[in-house]
């Protein structure tokens, strides 16, 4: 839906050009400089330096949960060798296109290391907001069984007491044999 709108938006602007020579000329420009953007944008270059971002997003977020997600401390030092060999990997990888002439940077064997790595470290970095996300979950337990200690500790004379009135009022209640016995002035 999107494209064809955008083709009918550029069919609308190119036709009061005259001739149509000029608006095929035209419409071929705006074509070529599409896939020149769209090759660009999936290039091995553009796809490592986006790698690379992911990867300093992940390294930011697993440096924090571990200065915050303490219970897990060993699982989230196992993310992180994962995340030394990703970038190790990456590098790997920067050195194949640096000592690849310009055709073979397009080498399926490049492209698919790209996809492998972007992948660990999506996994990377999915592991690590479940352990945070873990973590907040053990610390909401934990601290609403405190609340539950601490409620049990200070409520519980009040407990008795509120006990113990009910069973007073339970035994000094009237039965219903008696009020049906009382006259009907008196209810």
């Amino acid at each position: 839906m999107h494209h064809t709108l955008s083709v009918s938006m550029i069919l609308w602007f190119i036709s009061p050009l005259l001739g149509n020579t000029l608006r095929y000329i035209i419409l071929a420009l705006v074509l070529m400089v599409f896939t020149a953007y769209v090759v660009d944008l999936y290039s091995p270059s553009c796809r490592l330096a986006r790698l690379e971002d992911a990867i300093k997003a992940a390294k930011d977020t697993l440096t924090y949960a571990m200065e915050n997600c303490s219970r897990d401390y060993l699982e989230l030092m196992d993310l992180a060798d994962c995340l030394i060999h990703v970038k190790i990997s990456t590098s790997n990888i920067r050195i194949q296109l640096l000592d690849a002439s310009s055709l073979a940077k397009w080498s399926l064997k490049i492209m698919e290391g790209i996809n492998e790595c972007t992948k660990k470290v999506e996994g990377i970095n999915m592991s690590v907001l479940h352990i945070m996300e873990g973590d907040q979950y053990q610390l909401k337990k934990s601290s609403q069984e405190k609340r539950e200690v601490i409620d049990a500790i200070t409520l519980q004379p009040t407990r008795h007491v509120q006990e113990r009135v009910f069973r007073v009022r339970r035994r000094l209640a009237p039965s219903p044999a008696a009020i049906s016995a009382l006259p009907e002035s008196e209810m």
